[in-house]
Order: structure tokens, then sequence, then C-alpha cells
């Protein structure tokens, strides 16, 4: 019993920093378990995540379909692509919407990140707009070129912010150094 975190956000949000916390690091914290074991997802997306309901009452987020996640050799190496795009688009690291041939760890932080601004803004970063075509959604990706989450909703503190753009670099070297260490850093907001 449930609903998947997409219904959940289309009914709430935006929700505070404390929430999405609440809701995301059992998210991170299996993201981070998985990269330990060598696996990333790469298709993070609210769709994929459920917000289960025990018999209880609580609610209990789960991680779902690790369909197109992939096994590494070792947690610094990178997953060689094919031609294939991988992911859903609004979602992707500027690393896989270019096609790049070496993906690794850092995507599913990237998603997350756009989960994250979700949450607390109700709307993604990167949109189309009716009669764009999905090149101009990947060039946005590609080029970073969105609005901070504080443009949407002014309630966001700076720090928070900080923490989701950190999530969002174009760089992947630029962003945060693990999951464990933005689990570590959004508990000071759950």
């Amino acid at each position: 019993q449930g609903e998947s975190l997409a219904a959940f956000y289309e009914r709430r949000a935006p929700l505070s920093e404390q929430e999405v916390c609440d809701i995301l690091l059992p998210v991170i914290c299996a993201l981070a378990a998985a990269h330990a074991k060598h696996v990333i997802h790469r298709d993070i997306k609210p769709h994929n995540i459920f917000l289960a309901q025990t018999g209880d009452g609580r609610t209990v987020t789960k991680l779902l379909d690790f369909g197109i996640s992939k096994v590494l050799k070792t947690r610094d190496s990178a997953l060689t692509q094919t031609s294939a795009v991988m992911g859903t688009p609004h979602y992707m690291s500027p690393e896989q919407a270019s096609g790049s041939s070496a993906l690794d760890w850092r995507v599913d932080q990237y998603a997350i990140g756009v989960v994250i601004y979700e949450g607390v803004t109700g709307r993604r970063p990167f949109e189309l707009q009716t009669g764009e075509a999905v090149l101009k959604l990947v060039n946005d990706i590609v080029h970073g070129e969105f609005e901070p989450p504080r443009s949407s909703n002014p309630l966001v503190s700076a720090d928070f912010e900080d923490l989701v753009l950190g999530c969002m670099r174009t760089h992947p070297d630029e962003r945060h150094d693990s999951m464990s260490s933005l689990a570590e850093a959004l508990m000071d907001y759950a």
C-alpha cells in the first residue's frame, strides 16, 4: 500500500526541507549501499521512489527499479555506455545527457539533486515548453541552465540550496564526495 513520490509531489509539493529530507534520506542511504557494492542505479526519479504504508501507519521509503542499473568493477571505475541513452531525460546528469562513454555513481547523485529540487519547489529544474524538442532539454541539462531553487521558493534556505546545487554541478568532480557525505549534510535538515 502506498504511492509513488511522483504522486505525492503532485498532491503536496512544494514541501519543506525537513519533509524532503525525511523522505529522501533512506533513498540516499540505499544508493550509498549500492554504490559501496559498485552498483549505479541510473534512473533515479520520483516514479522509482515508493512511499509504502506499513500496518502501523508509518511511511517507509523504498527505492525501486534497478532495471537499468549496472555493476562497476570498482567504485572508482566508470561505466562504458554504448549509444543507447539510459534514464529519464528530466533527471539525467549532464554526462548522461551528452552521451558520455564513462558514467559512474555521480549520475545518481545528480538525479537525487533534481528530485530534491522538485520536492522543495514543486517543479523540475528542466522542463520543455509546448512545441520544444527534447534536444532543447538535453542542451539545458548539459549546460546547467536552470533557475536555483530559491527563485521558485524563497522559503528554501541558502545553505540548503547550496547542498542541492552541489548535487547538480555540471562537472561530476564538483559534486559531493559521496552519497554518504550528502546524507550526513542533509541530516541537519531532517
